[in-house]
């Protein structure tokens, strides 16, 4: 973990560059929302964001905020950050049909969550063995409130790395 990240850990404000930093969710490969496999994602019709190519099944709260949604076959959970942004963290693509096989969420409806704690677990290596696949969305559901969304792209992120801000 850098050293930025160390001083700016649980801290959702950046104060020198006024806006709000949101860290990686799952350690993985993060790639532009135009290359997630689904015009769902891909089209930006549910918000901006990026896409996850995940190298490990472990997913994080992104913010400090509360779990707003956890869907029925715990593939995806929403988060809503202590400031009003709104996340999603999608697993996989056309993993609902896996209806919750492979997958863990640690969190319900209602709790509080801090940046880093675990949230949900997912088996990459059952979804792929079912036949979907493994990348997923991440998304600010409320984009069109802010004015300007940066998330790196193109490069391996880490778990709990900053991976953008929100103005």
């Amino acid at each position: 973990m850098s050293l930025f990240n160390k001083i700016f850990k649980g801290q959702e404000k950046d104060k020198k560059h006024d806006c709000e930093l949101v860290y990686a969710p799952i350690t993985g490969e993060y790639v532009s929302l135009e290359k997630i496999p689904d015009p769902v994602f891909s089209s930006g019709v549910l918000g901006d964001g990026c896409g996850i190519i995940p190298h490990r099944g472990e997913v994080t709260s992104p913010v400090d905020g509360k779990v707003m949604i956890v869907s029925d076959t715990k593939h995806s959970v929403s988060i809503e950050a202590h400031d009003g942004r709104q996340f999603l963290i999608h697993i996989g693509i056309d993993t609902v049909n896996m209806n919750g096989n492979g997958f863990d969420v640690l969190v319900k409806v209602g709790d509080d969550v801090k940046v880093g704690q675990n949230i949900m677990k997912c088996d990459l290596d059952k979804i792929i063995e079912a036949g979907y696949q493994t990348t997923s969305a991440f998304l600010l559901v409320n984009s069109s409130e802010y004015k300007e969304i940066n998330f790196k792209i193109d490069e391996q992120i880490n778990l709990g790395e900053i991976v953008g801000n929100i103005r």
